[in-house]
């Protein structure tokens, strides 16, 4: 029995160090990030419900590990930042931050055109003054694909994440009837190589 296991560990061992031809791939790209927060609260001395959103743009790098000719592991780390001015209120300003980690199957050869659908776990910070804003935290579902332009690659991503934390109100007569907040972002990307 133990020559068993230990011929099928180095079975396995053999067929992972061929199959799991390692490429890492990079770029860069601008994107929009759209969060919505939707809360409902009561206290003793008001009742609240409402829905904010935070649009940022801003700049990203695509860092993926090729694990295989058709699996990889993405990270998409995101910041921005929009300024505008305004007479009357002073100003106005949105900023986000993004962390996203994907595993993604790829439908083609990430060596060329081809699409992926992904999914994994997103970490982000959206804000929009006078309009509120917050974390999110909470898995990602991602699709997007790359195409060849000009013997160079250029793809975009639209990822999907839904919010798993909770919002944090220091006062304890506050009772919380509904906390849900998501994050849409679309982005496009040039990929430097691999």
């Amino acid at each position: 029995m133990k020559k068993r296991i230990t011929m099928l560990v180095a079975g396995m061992l053999m067929l992972s160090g061929t199959s799991m031809a390692q490429d890492y791939y990079h770029g860069g790209g601008g994107a929009v990030n759209y969060a919505i927060y939707s809360l409902s609260y009561s206290s003793p001395t008001e009742n609240y419900s409402g829905t904010s959103g935070a649009a940022v743009p801003g700049i990203f790098y695509k860092a993926t590990l090729g694990l295989t000719d058709n699996f990889a592991i993405s990270a998409y780390p995101f910041i921005g930042f929009a300024g505008s001015a305004n007479s009357r209120t002073g100003g106005s300003g949105s900023f986000g931050v993004e962390l996203p980690i994907n595993a993604e199957l790829w439908l083609g050869s990430m060596d060329d055109g081809a699409f992926f659908l992904g999914g994994g776990f997103n970490m982000a910070f959206m804000a929009t003054s006078g309009y509120g804003g917050g974390s999110i935290v909470g898995p990602q579902f991602a699709l997007g694909g790359q195409f060849t332009i000009q013997d160079r690659l250029v793809g975009i991503r639209v990822g999907y994440t839904h919010g798993i934390n909770s919002t944090k109100i220091d006062d304890s007569t506050i009772t919380i009837s509904k906390d849900k907040k998501f994050m849409l972002g679309f982005g496009a990307y040039y990929q430097f190589g691999y």
